[in-house]
């Protein structure tokens, strides 16, 4: 396999997160194949995923971790709630808001999972996250908590 011309991995390349594309692609794997290949392992193997994804691309604080989602087109992540050992996010964007649309089940447990270990970076501790959807609001919100 060729090298020539490759100078960059994905994750040092800043003109991709310039590049703006249909969300169709996007929904057609993360909603439709994903769920295919994963089967009834779809949610626990998508929070992993997104705890992986994490580790590849760490962030130091709230803002680092606002900015990426908003980067990856994952939303707007607005830290609303933080009291004690728990933090409430709520993530919301047009997509979102059209995924309520779908007869398809969503998931959000890649965002949770991607949430889960960014804290867990930033705070040095053990966080896990759950994922609500409300559909009146259309949006989610995301309850990250210390480890027992």
């Amino acid at each position: 396999m060729s090298t020539v011309g490759k100078e960059k991995t994905l994750l040092q390349n800043e003109e991709i997160k310039n590049i703006q594309i249909p969300a169709f692609g996007y929904e057609l794997i993360k909603q439709l194949t994903l769920p295919e290949i994963l089967g009834d392992d779809v949610n626990f193997v998508q929070y992993y995923l997104g705890k992986s994804l994490a580790r590849k691309c760490p962030v130091n604080d709230m803002e680092e971790l606002q900015s990426f989602f908003q980067q990856a087109g994952f939303g707007d992540l607005t830290l609303i709630k933080e009291k004690g050992k728990e933090l409430v996010f709520q993530l919301q964007s047009p997509l979102i808001t059209e995924r309520f649309s779908y007869k398809e089940d969503v998931s959000y447990r890649l965002e949770a999972g991607f949430i889960a270990e960014q804290l867990s970076h930033i705070y040095q501790d053990a966080i896990e996250c759950m994922d609500e959807t409300n559909k009146r609001h259309k949006n989610v919100t995301f309850f990250a908590v210390t480890s027992l």
